[in-house]
């Protein structure tokens, strides 16, 4: 059964549920506003929901309110605070760009890619990356649209094919799911001009519900050359005619434009980008006679403009479809299909170089099946066979197993397979276009231990290795360059997550990884350590984040070695009726420190954040 508890860094970015209470007044403006739990529902591990328990990956649970609470403004700031196994690059305030070189980088277990290739992000299970480079623009992925985000940390190509190699990033919509409307507005001032506005309206009317969010940012930046300017648009509509039917469709539009200050020894006085990121799917879930059926199709679409004169248009085009059904007692399988189209056109506005049309088109049909064995112990598979226009088909297996020897305690088991294929730019496009390049693949394999007591203390601990081969990498320098697929590598860690709850209004977390990368060292710390902790008392909510990053390097083969540091965040709120204001400390210790070779990151800074609901 689950457990309601009430403390806010318990999930903020790691074991906890995103269940939360209904969605009424001021909901998540302060931080005994939330719920949540110690065995969370979770969708994005068998693409169907069930209890975590239950599941054989390691998978965390981010509910928004609280990495909001603390400042984070975009999906991949809330990555960056506080899960374990995960390091995101950035360069300054706010603002991520575009780019081989920019900020917003993931990596999962040290998997990640240069660009950000190795690690799938998806907006309520769909896939969204850009057509051409194929990989996720971070500043597309704005918070206040976002009821939680699960994260897979391991390699789900099975369910998700090519890019999930690393991992899954899924951003679950928010949704009003009771019946009620709830209408608020943020307003966030800070140091060097950031200036955040947020709204956002959902309603539940009974057999249909709508969720519409829009958000505006701007910061000068803390170097010359760094500011941002973007503006985040996003819509959720529901409609049950019956209770065996649910038609929803979900998008976003994004608008930004991003300054890259360049590193320190060589800053660049006007390398700009401009970039229009949508999105949107139309989806039907419906009860059959064989069991729960899903149809989803939905397209993205891209335009870019960077200063030396690239310009582009990139669309994907896709179809899933799956059915879950319980053929047998204690069985749950999912039969599905995948289709997908994605390209686009791109040019040199300066040089007047074409660089042509390009489109490739990917399939595959998988088959998941779960099956509880003498009541403690669920035994599942998968296979996936993927099918690229150009590379043919790929094989891709996965086994699992989840024990539960006692109530409060249980043991995960899991080996499969990830794979990317190279995106179009690594073909056909720069810095070296190489069509001889073959997909890289990845063999995952872990053993995680979760246990609980008296609804006071939680530890989630995670062994894992990965070997791996054929990692795209480039070599030479410009214009020299050339794209190869490596040879072999092995990487093997431990991830923890501690949360203690010592009083039902306060809570201290612990959490870290420890990581041997191999050779492949490039913003894939050694070792990486967190203890956050909140309290509240009757109108006030503090929560408090420190973050320890050791070993850290700039490049592959243990190369340009960054400075180890310490950051500690601090957040006060206060609560009066409906609103809420919220003062922040970032960098509370003054930090000299850099998350990317050549990026010193913002000192010391304030901000402070009036919220309400209207």
């Amino acid at each position: 059964m689950q457990r309601a508890i009430a403390a806010c860094l318990f999930c903020a970015l790691g074991l906890g549920s995103a269940t939360t209470g209904a969605n009424t007044g001021a909901t998540d403006l302060g931080s005994d506003s939330v719920k949540y739990y110690f065995s969370p529902i979770v969708v994005t591990a068998h693409r169907v929901e069930g209890p975590q328990r239950e599941v054989d990956a390691t998978v965390s649970v981010l509910p928004a309110a609280v990495p909001r609470f603390l400042g984070a403004s975009s999906v991949h700031e809330a990555l960056a605070q506080a899960t374990p196994g995960i390091y995101v690059t950035q360069r300054g305030v706010m603002g991520f760009g575009v780019g081989s070189d920019a900020a917003g980088g993931i990596t999962i277990r040290g998997i990640g890619g240069t660009p950000n290739t190795e690690v799938l992000m998806l907006i309520d299970g769909r896939p969204d990356v850009m057509g051409l480079m194929g990989h996720p623009l971070p500043d597309a992925y704005d918070l206040e649209s976002a009821e939680r985000v699960e994260v897979v940390r391991g390699p789900a190509s099975v369910l998700y094919g090519s890019n999930a190699m690393g991992g899954v990033i899924n951003i679950i919509p928010r949704r009003v799911k009771e019946p009620g409307m709830e209408t608020q507005i943020r307003l966030r001032s800070g140091s060097w001009d950031t200036r955040v506005i947020g709204l956002r309206h959902g309603a539940n009317l009974g057999s249909w519900d709508y969720y519409i969010t829009g958000t505006g940012k701007h910061t000068d930046g803390h170097r010359p050359s760094a500011q941002f300017d973007g503006q985040n648009y996003t819509y959720r509509l529901g409609l049950r005619p019956d209770q065996r039917l649910e038609l929803s469709s979900s998008g976003y539009v994004a608008d930004y434009r991003a300054y890259d200050p360049g590193p320190i020894s060589k800053p660049y006085p006007d390398h700009w980008v401009d970039v229009l990121r949508s999105g949107a799917d139309i989806q039907m879930r419906g009860q059959t006679l064989f069991g729960t059926g899903v149809v989803r199709a939905f397209v993205n679409y891209g335009r870019h403009n960077i200063y030396d004169g690239w310009h582009s248009i990139d669309r994907t085009y896709g179809i899933s479809a799956y059915l879950t059904a319980k053929p047998l007692t204690g069985a749950i399988a999912t039969l599905g299909a995948d289709f997908t189209h994605y390209g686009g056109h791109g040019l040199n506005t300066k040089t007047r170089r074409d660089y042509g049309r390009h489109y490739i088109t990917q399939w595959a049909p998988y088959l998941h099946v779960r099956q509880t064995l003498a009541g403690t112990l669920i035994a599942s598979g998968g296979l996936r066979l993927e099918h690229h226009q150009l590379f043919g088909y790929e094989m891709v297996p996965k086994l699992g197993l989840v024990w539960e020897p006692m109530h409060g305690l249980s043991l995960r088991l899991n080996s499969g397979k990830g794979f990317r294929s190279p995106t179009i730019r690594e073909l056909y496009l720069f810095p070296a276009p190489t069509p001889t390049l073959k997909p890289e693949r990845l063999w995952n394999h872990e053993l995680g231990l979760c246990a609980q007591w008296r609804n006071r203390l939680v530890v989630d601990v995670t062994a894992f290795r990965a070997e791996g081969s054929n990692l795209i990498r480039v070599e030479g320098k410009y214009p020299n360059l050339r794209l190869s697929n490596s040879g072999s590598f092995v990487h093997k860690g431990l991830e923890w997550d501690l949360t203690w709850q010592p009083a039902p209004s306060a809570s201290l977390r612990l959490f870290g990884s420890l990581l041997d990368p191999d050779q492949q060292t490039r913003y894939a710390p050694k070792r990486r350590y967190g203890l956050s902790g909140t309290l509240s008392h009757k109108r006030w909510d503090l929560a408090a984040n420190l973050n320890r990053v050791e070993e850290l390097y700039g490049e592959d083969g243990y190369r340009e070695k960054l400075p180890n540091h310490t950051t500690l965040d601090l957040s006060l709120g206060y609560r009066a009726g409906m609103a809420q204001v919220i003062l922040r400390l970032q960098n509370a210790l003054n930090a000299h420190y850099q998350l990317m070779l050549g990026y010193p990151m913002p000192g010391r800074s304030l901000s402070l954040e009036i919220g309400t609901a209207l």
